[in-house]
Order: structure tokens, then C-alpha cells, then sequence
């Protein structure tokens, strides 16, 4: 896609395939999802996070980079974890979260989605969610 379009991107949240597809390889390490999130940073993406299933989440912006582990679970259905998780991402920065706190409520939302069959019927309410963060 038009790389024009990152400078004007603030929070960028492609999954591995997505990520792999844009750098030109692929993301099987923390090292490999890092070097994906600084080309986003230098293409001029604000904060680049990179979903990478069950093992997690990684998080890099100009000021710091940052791994998030997944939240175990038993996976059923993978389809619509990501918008689970970038649902409860968008819910918490609007309630003033950090990206810390969105990052991790969206690795829960993501994790919950996957024990779940389908897309709409598995994603978490906010109590549900709460739970599984604990």
C-alpha cells in the first residue's frame, strides 16, 4: 500500500502475515518483530504493534519497544482475535489508559476471542474481559 498513507498512521496493529507481507519477512522472533516495527517508525507510524498470536504482542514507538506475552488460553477459533484485541485497544486509550494498559487489555481481548467459536459471539464483555486480566 501507498507508504505515504504510514506517515499519517498513529497506532499501527498488522498481525504477523500482515507484517511479514509489508517488510519482506518473516516475523519468527521478538528480534524480527522489532526490526518490522522500527521500519514502520521510519516510514513514520507514531506507535507500531505487532500482533503475533499466542505468543503475544510487541509494542515499539520512538520512545521504547516492549514485549507482551500472551495470555494463555486453550485456542478454539483464532478468526477475530485480532479485532478483539483491537477493540479493547481502542476502548482503553479512549477511557485514558496507557498504551501499556491498552496493549495488555488487548492481548486479554485477543486470548478470550480464541476460546470462543465465531467472531461476534466471542468477543469479551467488559466484565469478561476484567477477568481475564486478572
Amino acid at each position: 500500500f501507498p507508504e505515504e498513507l504510514l506517515r499519517l498512521v498513529d497506532i499501527f496493529t498488522p498481525n504477523e502475515i500482515e507484517t511479514a507481507s509489508l517488510v519482506g519477512f518473516n516475523i519468527d522472533s521478538w528480534d524480527k518483530a522489532s526490526e518490522a516495527a522500527h521500519i514502520f517508525l521510519q516510514k513514520g507510524v507514531k506507535q507500531s504493534i505487532i500482533k503475533l498470536g499466542n505468543r503475544g504482542a510487541f509494542l515499539a514507538n520512538q520512545k521504547f519497544e516492549q514485549i507482551y506475552p500472551s495470555v494463555p488460553v486453550e485456542a478454539i477459533d483464532t478468526i477475530g482475535a485480532g479485532d478483539a484485541f483491537n477493540g479493547a485497544l481502542a476502548v482503553a486509550l479512549n477511557e485514558g489508559k496507557t498504551i501499556n494498559e491498552a496493549v495488555q487489555w488487548g492481548n486479554a481481548a485477543g486470548a478470550f476471542a480464541a476460546t470462543k467459536k465465531g467472531t461476534q459471539t466471542a468477543m469479551p464483555s467488559r466484565s469478561e474481559l476484567m477477568v481475564m486480566l486478572g
